[in-house]
C-alpha cells in the first residue's frame, strides 16, 4: 500500500507529462485509474477505518497532489482533480450501495408478544 502511494506520488509529481502524451495515454483516464486503484487498495488494507474517512483522505491527497503539481513544473489542473475524485467515488460507491442494499433487505425482527 505504501509503495502504491509512493509510486502514485512520483507519477503525479514527476516530469512525465510529455511521456504520457507521446505514447497516447489520456491524462484524465490515468488520473481516474490511479486513484481508483489506490482507493480500492486502501479499502482492502484499511478495513478498520470508515469508508467515508478513506474517501475524505483520498480526496485530500488528490487535492494536495494537484496543488503540488503547480510547484514542480506541471500543471495544477481542476479537471485532473475531477478525474481523481471520480475514481475515488467509483471505488467507494459500490460498498455504500451494498451496505444500503443489505440494510433494506434484512428480515424484519420478530417481536415476541405475550398476546
Amino acid at each position: 500500500m505504501t509503495l502504491a502511494i509512493v509510486l502514485l506520488s512520483v507519477l503525479l509529481l514527476g516530469p512525465f507529462s510529455k511521456e504520457e502524451s507521446a505514447i497516447g495515454i489520456n491524462d484524465k483516464f490515468m488520473h481516474f485509474v490511479a486513484f481508483y486503484v489506490v482507493t480500492c487498495m486502501s479499502l482492502g488494507v484499511l478495513q478498520t477505518i470508515r469508508k467515508f474517512d478513506i474517501f475524505v483522505i483520498m480526496l485530500g491527497y488528490a487535492t494536495l497532489s494537484e496543488l503540488l503539481q503547480g510547484f514542480v513544473g506541471r500543471d495544477a489542473n481542476f479537471y485532473d482533480w475531477c478525474a481523481d475524485a471520480i475514481g475515488i467515488t467509483l471505488a467507494i460507491l459500490p460498498l455504500y450501495s451494498r451496505g444500503i442494499y443489505s440494510k433494506n433487505n434484512r428480515a424484519p425482527e420478530r417481536r415476541t408478544s405475550p398476546w
